[in-house]
């Protein structure tokens, strides 16, 4: 796939995967930034990611983005030294690359520092803070961030962009936010489902349902990735439940669709800054461990309700603490306002601002 090279301009390249396993976000929240970047005159961009079920190489190829596959199909015992020798011919074919932006759970310093000889800049989108990097600039978006949860982790000469300041959006998610707290008709309440781009536990379903059971006022918009699996179940629900029940898939426009809703329910990620952005109240349930403790840093400072973990609450608690979010008005005002005021929008702009400055622009 990988296109023509221009000799003119910025190189930027992102190491970045999607898969079943990994989910989409990755690769979504770094094609935001390519985006932004791509509007920039004289600016290339390439992706490099696995050739693992679920890569995305065809969406980001229908974007028009140079993306170049590196591995075997289906070969699962990753290590960073292989990756280390399928990335490096390709960057050597592209050409001197003022940044390599990597976003990857596996990748770490070791890694990083082998790539020094092929591009001027090293940036890392990171959300865990549990190994060390060798890059120039780090973003982490996670709310309420400071700067002594890398120092330890990254060199000193290593520029920080830590908090929700910073958060990767699309510019519609600006666009559509709301300018004023949410007016509930508890008659009528629009709920949000959102359980990230594969949802192979089939959340989506599962949850949708218990809800659509025990709450006759509610209507439900559930969105699903590309890669969703269970398609038959959420058109056996819409026909079951026709008029309260719709969903969408693989949908261009996520600030849009999360607009015309009341509140959102779901599973945490980059979706967390969208509903937050547009100012959509939202109640999680985690669906991995590592996500517990951001969820809760976010219920205690007001931006969101926290009410379990998908893999394991019980049906009778989910009712209970669900009912008690909806029919808390002044609690959905408060986190609409708290939501509007984390996360403005233009968290890509001040990303590009460093990175244009990174390097002499």
């Amino acid at each position: 796939m990988l296109q023509s090279l221009n000799k003119r301009g910025m190189k930027i390249v992102f190491r970045v995967d999607a898969s079943t396993e990994l989910g989409t976000g990755h690769v979504i929240r770094c094609l935001t930034l390519a985006e932004y970047l791509r509007s920039i005159k004289g600016i290339e961009i390439f992706f490099i990611c696995r050739n693992v079920n679920g890569h995305l190489a065809d969406y980001l190829f229908g974007k028009e983005f140079n993306v170049i596959l590196i591995g075997e199909k289906d070969h699962h015992n990753f290590s960073a030294e292989m990756d280390r020798k399928e990335t490096v011919p390709i960057l050597q074919s592209i050409g001197q690359i003022d940044w390599l932006i990597v976003d990857h759970y596996h990748l770490d310093s070791f890694w990083e520092s082998k790539m020094r000889p092929y591009t001027k800049k090293i940036m890392v989108i990171d959300d865990l803070a549990n190994r060390k990097h060798d890059c120039d600039l780090l973003l982490d978006q996670t709310f309420g961030l400071n700067e002594s949860v890398y120092s330890h982790l990254i060199p000193g000469h290593c520029q920080t962009l830590l908090g929700t300041r910073y958060a990767l959006l699309r510019k519609s998610f600006r666009a559509y936010q709301k300018d004023k707290p949410p007016q509930f008709n508890h008659r009528l309440i629009h709920v949000h489902v959102f359980f990230g781009g594969v949802d192979s536990n089939n959340y989506t379903f599962r949850f949708s349902k218990l809800l659509m059971t025990h709450f006759p006022y509610i209507k439900l918009k559930a969105v699903v990735g590309k890669m969703y699996p269970y398609i038959e179940t959420l058109q056996q629900l819409e026909e079951k439940d026709s008029g309260r029940f719709t969903w969408e898939q693989d949908i261009p426009d996520m600030a849009y669709s999360l607009s015309t809703c009341d509140i959102a329910f779901g599973a945490p990620g980059m979706t967390t800054w969208e509903r937050a952005c547009i100012g959509v109240p939202a109640a999680y349930l985690t669906t991995a461990s590592n996500q517990q403790t951001i969820v809760k840093n976010l219920e205690q400072n007001n931006l969101c309700v926290y009410l379990g973990d998908a893999r394991t609450i019980n049906p009778k608690e989910c009712i209970h603490k669900f009912s008690r979010f909806i029919n808390n008005p002044e609690k959905l005002v408060e986190l609409y306002k708290m939501g509007v005021k984390s996360v403005d929008g233009l968290g890509a702009d001040r990303v590009l601002k460093h990175l244009r400055e990174g390097v002499g622009e």
